[in-house]
């Protein structure tokens, strides 16, 4: 007979970062020889091949910038081979184009600049690739040329130094400033999730790296909140209108009792005709 049950929480190696829960039975002294069982099916099992294991510092940054991060679909910390570990059930799914640059046989890679096939399969580089297929990616009189074999945009980025370096160097753009629409404006501090969405207001919250590091003493990173960073989009794009030289009146507000009293020669003359 069954005593007592209890749960006991594993974190098995080499399985994406989610916990095991495993449901321990008391049969007296046969409990810890039930247990190791347990625990040597679970090692010896593969992790399920999945679509939205990604590597990252943590799930919050694993779960931002889903075209730069790298999957790790066995769920093994061994698959990110430019830092961070593998979490499970991230926002990003290779399925919606999340970790293109490390999938080298998209057609997106072989895409490429030139004013003929000819030209743009032996003059491709880099600043030639159009991987969307439109030729309005590519210089004046340049068309945009598709399934260039001898060409592939990922394997120039290893050749440049690796696809890490060109994304850091690709976020780091002229510019300086961070695109409007980049989800990492998204990551906010909280000790829970409700307390993250709650804290939109406070700025020292945001932590656009997902990392938990960027967060204040027992706060966390969460991505894809409904808060947005936007101290940096200020002056906005389109200029403010010069002020009128006319000032603006005072709005009327009603229900005030000095707003009621008007002139007349009595009470029924001011009624009929104040204004």
């Amino acid at each position: 007979m069954i005593k007592s049950q209890k749960h006991v929480l594993l974190r098995i190696k080499g399985h994406p970062r989610h916990q095991h829960r495993i449901q321990k039975c008391d049969f007296g002294g046969n409990n810890i020889l039930l247990l190791a069982t347990l625990i040597t099916a679970l090692i010896a099992t593969p992790a399920a091949s999945s679509s939205t294991n990604f590597c990252g510092s943590t799930w919050g940054d694993a779960s931002s910038d889903c075209e730069h991060k790298q999957p790790c679909p066995n769920g093994t910390d061994e698959e990110c081979t430019n830092g961070g570990v593998c979490w499970a059930d991230t926002t990003c799914d290779s399925n919606n184009g999340a970790g293109l640059l490390y999938n080298k046989n998209d057609p997106s890679h072989l895409r490429f600049c030139g004013s003929s096939w000819t030209d743009a399969s032996e003059n491709c580089n880099i600043d030639r690739h159009c991987p969307s297929g439109e030729s309005t990616e590519c210089p004046d009189g340049l068309e945009c040329y598709h399934f260039l074999g001898s060409c592939n945009f990922v394997e120039m980025l290893e050749n440049a130094g690796g696809i890490g370096a060109a994304i850091s160097s690709s976020s780091s753009s002229s510019s300086g400033k961070l695109p409007s629409t980049d989800p990492s404006r998204s990551n906010w501090c909280g000790s829970d999730w409700n307390d993250a969405v709650s804290s939109c207001h406070i700025l020292d919250h945001w932590c656009q790296s997902g990392s938990d590091g960027d967060c204040p003493p027992g706060k966390i990173c969460f991505a894809g909140t409904d808060c947005k960073y936007e101290a940096d989009l200020v002056p906005t794009e389109v200029p403010t209108k010069a002020p009128s030289g006319t000032p603006t009146a005072s709005p009327v507000v009603y229900g005030k009792i000095e707003n009621t009293r008007f002139c007349g020669n009595d009470w029924m003359d001011a009624s009929e005709n104040c204004q």
